[in-house]
């Protein structure tokens, strides 16, 4: 809730501060971008103008130490950019911009050139940690990002970078006498993003993976814990089979206490395999709290009961459970070990969560019966 409440008021804030309209200069025009104190000269003439807000692109957030990473998911179109505290999508497929808490904001990313660029106030708002004033010069019109570490103030800064914006002006307009354009001369390299090679999450799915889930895991080369109930096993035992003969560990995620005798036996005919993981599912959207907490808490005892070792992930994704973007935004502040289930129906989510963490190279790896939570 507290979180919602300050997203609540972010919004207000965002507001306020776009009800004047930003006006574009003039295509002869040069504009600058101020880091602090400093005048980088692959900024000049990079914003874009778009009903009426000012639009940068997501390399200039990242490039210049303002603490903030970006990837790109591209199963879903989405863009989002984070820092240690906060994670922001923005799904370039319908415009629509969300926290990890799904709380929306009316502040969409747009393609310029194939290049994903931000609205520049949201941002400032967002992360809060930089701050935007503007102000004109005889050489053009600067746009000053600044953070705690600024020692100049505006008037300051106009006086001390005069001559290096005067030089800045004349090269840009003599290389662009053609055509001024709003792109900047030389796009730097954004960055190397930041990875998270040491840090592993435990990864399950419950239920069989259909072809598109089973195609997208093989194609990540990673393997994963698949947790079936005695039903799967019994009215699928090739696929069971199949997915032992690639590797998948197998747990067992009973419907009821009634199968869980049962589950050895059939799990061994399928595919000469045992397994003593298990997990209690989420409970069904449909079913009353009280019903569904007795049945989980009857599970469990009959799974302790026959010798399963129990599953514990810190995130169940699901109808009835967690939002995809739970587990997204623990993947960039949770520093040590963490894992997640997540049902093999719900594809979309599935691609959401493994796009980050291979866009974060995570270590994914399959939950075992020593490292259960």
């Amino acid at each position: 809730m507290k979180r919602k409440v300050i997203a609540f008021i972010l919004s207000v804030l965002l507001i306020a501060s776009l009800i004047a309209p930003v006006s574009a200069p003039a295509d002869t025009s040069v504009s600058f971008i101020s880091i602090d104190d400093t005048l980088p000269p692959e900024l000049i003439n990079v914003v874009y103008y778009q009903g009426g807000r000012e639009y940068l692109p997501y390399w200039v957030f990242t490039n210049y130490g303002f603490g903030i990473y970006y990837n790109y998911l591209s199963s879903c179109s989405t863009a989002y950019l984070y820092n240690d505290d906060l994670q922001v999508f923005f799904d370039l497929r319908d415009g629509s911009t969300f926290d990890s808490d799904e709380f929306k904001y009316a502040f969409p990313a747009i393609l310029v050139g194939g290049t994903v660029y931000l609205p520049l106030s949201f941002m400032s708002a967002f992360f809060g940690c930089f701050s935007v004033s503007r102000f004109e010069t005889d050489n053009g019109k600067v746009l000053r990002l600044k953070t705690s570490a600024c020692v100049l103030d505006d008037s300051e800064f106009a006086s001390a970078a005069s001559s290096l914006m005067k030089s800045y002006a004349a090269s840009w307009k003599a290389s662009h006498e053609e055509k001024p354009g709003d792109s900047p001369s030389a796009t730097p390299e954004p960055r190397e993003e930041k990875t998270y090679e040491e840090i592993v999450v435990k990864t399950g799915f419950v239920g069989l993976p259909g072809d598109e889930l089973l195609g997208m895991l093989e194609g990540y080369e990673n393997r994963v814990t698949v947790f079936l109930s005695s039903e799967d096993v019994k009215n699928n035992p090739d696929r069971v089979r199949m997915l032992v003969s690639k590797g998948f560990a197998i747990g067992f995620s009973p419907d009821s206490a009634d199968e869980i005798a049962s589950f050895p036996r059939l799990l061994f005919e399928a595919a000469l395999t045992e397994t003593c993981l298990s997990l209690v599912k989420a409970p069904e959207a449909s079913e009353e709290e009280e019903i569904a907490k007795n049945k989980s808490e009857d599970i469990e005892k009959a799974l302790s009961s026959s010798g399963f070792a129990l599953c514990s992930p810190l995130i169940y994704v699901g109808e009835n459970a967690s939002s995809p973007y739970a587990v997204t935004s623990y993947l960039t502040v949770y520093e040590r070990a963490l894992g997640f289930v997540c049902s093999s129906s719900d594809v979309s989510s599935a691609k959401i969560i493994l796009d980050s963490l291979i866009a974060g190279k995570f270590n994914i790896s399959p939950f075992r019966e020593t490292a259960l939570s």
